[in-house]
C-alpha cells in the first residue's frame, strides 16, 4: 500500500509498526518486497512525493527532431523528484574530485521512490570471494562473514530482483560457461594457468525488455506488487524526509520525519517500530546517524569512504595482433547478449588472479580492453581509509535546514599502486602473448589517474565483528543500537572491483530473512 505522508498523517501523528524502513532504493524496496506475508507491519520511509521522468541528452535531441521540448537531464537521471533532490546538495573538499565531478553528491544520488536504480546502468556481478579478505593489505580488511554467507542471497538477486537468469553467482567466475548462450559468438581469451590475469564477467539488465522485468527501475519491477492497498502488511509513505533518529541507551526509539508541502516544510510525525532498517544509500545513512548522534561509539561513522576510481582511458598501446572475433565480441561492452525472451548482456574484462592481487600489494581492478584502438578502460578498488571521510556541513540546508554532508575523499598510496601496477601487469600480459608493444599510461602523474568517480558510495558504516572497528556487525545490525539495522553499501568493509548493486540486494535480502525469524522484543 502506497500514502502520501502529507495527507493520511495527521500531524504530530505517531505511526506503529515491526518494521520500519527509511529509503526506497534496490534495499529498501527488495526488503519490503521480500517482507510481504511475513507477519511483520512493514513502514517504508520514502522522501520524495513524485517520479517526474527526466530525458537524457540524447533523447531530447531525438525528440527535438520531432519538434518537442522535453526536459533534459545532465545526469542522466532517469526519474526525479525536482523539489527534495537539493536536500543532496553538498560541498566536494577534494580538488581532483572538484576537478572531475563538481555536482558529485547531486549527480551520483536520487532522491527518490527507487533510489539510484533511476540511473543505474544494471552491470551486476558479485563480489569475488578474495574480497572478503584482504588481511594481506591489512588486519581489518576482513568482513565479518564469509563469502559462502551470500552465496544464496546472490542466486535469488541473480534469478529474481535483477531479473538476469538462473546461473549460479560462481559462473560469473567462469568465461567458459556462457560460450554458446549468447546470440552473438564468443569466446573467453586463452589464459594458461599461472598467468597474472584472469577472466571476469560481468553481466547487464536489460533496461528495453518486452516486459516489466525490463526495467532497471526497482519501483516499476517491484513497487508494483507493494503498492495496491490489498497489500496491508507493508505500507510505503511517500513524502516522508526522515531527519532524526531519537534514541536513548542501546535502542532507536523512534524516527522523526517531515513532510514537504508546496516546496517548503510541512508538518512532523514520528514512527515508533521494534527494529528499523536505514537504507538510504552510503551517504546519505551515515549523514543522518552523524545527524542523531547515534550509533558512533567507534568514532567512524563517515570514516572510510570509498568508490570506484575510474580511468576510461588508462593506457595506449601499438597493436600487434587482435584476437579472434569471437574474443572481440566476448571481451569488448556490451558483449553478446543472452539469448532468451529477456535477454541481458554479458561481458568479460581482465581481472588479477589472488596470487598477484597478494603478490603485487594492491586492491582488485577490471580492465576493459578495446583490442582494435589498443585502448584500456582500467577501473579499480578502493581500499578503506580512515581520512577518507564524510563530514557534516555547519551550514543549514535548503527546505528543513538540516546540516548537509561534506566529501572529503582521498586515496592512498595502494590505491595509485593498483593502477600503476595492474597496468604494467597488463602491459606486460600483452606485450609477451604478442599483442602489444610500447604498452604506456596516458596519465602523468597518481593524481591525474582518476578521471571519474565511479560513484559507488561504500564503507562510511563498515561492517565489523569488534565494535571499536566498525558501525555494524555481520548481521548489519548496529554495535550500539540493537534494533537499528542498515541495508545499503555503506557497510561494505572492503569494495572489490564488482558494481556493488547485486550484493546490496543479497544483503538486504539475507537481512530481511534475519528479521523475519526474529519475534517481539
Amino acid at each position: 500500500m502506497i500514502k502520501d505522508a502529507d495527507i493520511d498523517v495527521r500531524p504530530g501523528e505517531e505511526l506503529t509498526a515491526d518494521i520500519c524502513i527509511v529509503g526506497s532504493g534496490a534495499a529498501g524496496i527488495s526488503m519490503a518486497h521480500s517482507l510481504i506475508g511475513s507477519g511483520k507491519q512493514v513502514i517504508v520511509l520514502e522522501s520524495s512525493r513524485v517520479n517526474i521522468r527526466q530525458t537524457s541528452f540524447a533523447e531530447q535531441e531525438a525528440a527535438f527532431a520531432v519538434s518537442e521540448s522535453p526536459q533534459a537531464n545532465a545526469d542522466n537521471h532517469r526519474f526525479e523528484d525536482p523539489t527534495v533532490q537539493p536536500l543532496y546538495q553538498g560541498e566536494v573538499l577534494n580538488p581532483r574530485m572538484r576537478q572531475i565531478d563538481p555536482r558529485f553528491l547531486t549527480r551520483s544520488r536520487i532522491r527518490c521512490y527507487g533510489g539510484t536504480t533511476n540511473c543505474w546502468g544494471g552491470w551486476t556481478r558479485p563480489l569475488s570471494p578474495i574480497d572478503f579478505d584482504r588481511s594481506d593489505l591489512d588486519p581489518k580488511f576482513v568482513w565479518p562473514i564469509p563469502y559462502d554467507d551470500l552465496n544464496s542471497y546472490y542466486q535469488v538477486a541473480i534469478t529474481k530482483y535483477c531479473s538476469l537468469g538462473t546461473w549460479h553467482p560462481s559462473a560469473y567466475d567462469d568465461p567458459n560457461y556462457w560460450v554458446g548462450k549468447t546470440v552473438q559468438p564468443i569466446a573467453p581469451f586463452p589464459i594458461e594457468p599461472g598467468s597474472p590475469l584472469r577472466t571476469a564477467v560481468f553481466s547487464v539488465m536489460n533496461g528495453r525488455g518486452p516486459n516489466e522485468d525490463g526495467a532497471l527501475d526497482f519501483q516499476i519491477v517491484w513497487g508494483r506488487a507493494i503498492e495496491p492497498p490489498s497489500v496491508r502488511d507493508v505500507v510505503i509513505y511517500r513524502n516522508a524526509n526522515a531527519r532524526f533518529i531519537d534514541w536513548s541507551g542501546a535502542a532507536v526509539n523512534r524516527i522523526r520525519a517531515t513532510t514537504v508541502r508546496n516546496g517548503v516544510k510541512g508538518h512532523d510525525f514520528t514512527v515508533k517500530a521494534t527494529r528499523y532498517v536505514l537504507a538510504m544509500g552510503g551517504i546519505e545513512t551515515p549523514r543522518l546517524l552523524l545527524v542523531s548522534k547515534a550509533g558512533n561509539s567507534s568514532g567512524q561513522v563517515g570514516q572510510n569512504f570509498m568508490i570506484h576510481p575510474v580511468n576510461e582511458n588508462a593506457a595506449i598501446y601499438d597493436v600487434l595482433r587482435v584476437p579472434d572475433s569471437r574474443v572481440l565480441q566476448f571481451y569488448s561492452y556490451p558483449g553478446g547478449t543472452i539469448i532468451g525472451n529477456f535477454p541481458p548482456t554479458v561481458f568479460a574484462t581482465f581481472s588479477p588472479t589472488d596470487a598477484t592481487l597478494r603478490h603485487e600489494h594492491i586492491g582488485n581492478f577490471r580492465a576493459l580492453m578495446n583490442f582494435r584502438a589498443g585502448a584500456v578502460n582500467f577501473n579499480w578498488e578502493q581500499v578503506p581509509n580512515r581520512k577518507s571521510t564524510l563530514l557534516l556541513d555547519p551550514q543549514p540546508g535548503p527546505i528543513f535546514g538540516d546540516p548537509g554532508i561534506k566529501v572529503d575523499w582521498n586515496l592512498t598510496q595502494v590505491d595509485y599502486d593498483t593502477i600503476n601496477k595492474g597496468l604494467r601487469v597488463l602491459g606486460e600480459f600483452l606485450e609477451t602473448r604478442g599483442y602489444a608493444r610500447n604498452f604506456r599510461p596516458t596519465f602523468r602523474t597518481n593524481e591525474d589517474s582518476v578521471t571519474n568517480p565511479g560513484d559507488h558510495h561504500m564503507g562510511a558504516t563498515r561492517m565489523s565483528s569488534h565494535p571499536q572497528d566498525g558501525v555494524v556487525n555481520g548481521d548489519c545490525q548496529s554495535h550500539d543500537l540493537k534494533n537499528l539495522y542498515i541495508a545499503s553499501c555503506s557497510v561494505f568493509p572492503t569494495g572489490g572491483v564488482a558494481n556493488p548493486t547485486l550484493t546490496i540486494v543479497a544483503l538486504a535480502l539475507r537481512l530481511a530473512a534475519h528479521l523475519r525469524r526474529l519475534g517481539a522484543e
